[in-house]
Parts: C-alpha cells; structure tokens; sequence
C-alpha cells in the first residue's frame, strides 16, 4: 500500500484528513483570536470547559502550541 501511495498509483486518503477534535480547538483558538483578544487589549486568557479531566488535558496539548504562532504571526517572540 504505502508503495502504491509513493508511486502515486493511488491515493493516500488520509493526506489532509484532520481529526475533529483539532478542528474544534481551531475554530475556538480563531474566534478568541479575531473576535474576543481585541475587545480586551490582548491582556486577558480565555477558559473552555470540557466533560472531563481526559479532555481538559487533550485540548491543552491541542492549545499550546496556537500563542507561539500567534506571537510569531506579530512579529513578538
């Protein structure tokens, strides 16, 4: 199969497949970032309430990472 892929005999479907859980956490991070982080002068954090303590620690790993490109986007390290 993955010679198949490389030789472009065939497709690989799961190319530009995204879980849905990380595009949550992108549609969330975006809105925070147009809509709300202007309202209050990028000087205060946003909290999302999740089921469980599982899930609070999969949308931190999924979070972390969106301010370092933010600030890198604006020109601050």
């Amino acid at each position: 199969m993955r010679q198949a892929i490389e030789e472009k005999f065939i497709l690989d479907v799961l190319q530009n497949y995204t879980r849905p859980a990380m595009k949550k956490v992108q549609v969330v991070v975006e809105h925070y970032r147009k809509h709300v982080a202007p309202l209050l002068g990028g000087t205060a954090k946003a909290m999302v309430v999740v089921s469980s303590r599982i899930e609070a620690v999969r949308w931190q790993l999924a979070v972390a990472p969106h301010p370092a490109r933010v600030a890198a986007a604006r020109g601050n390290d």
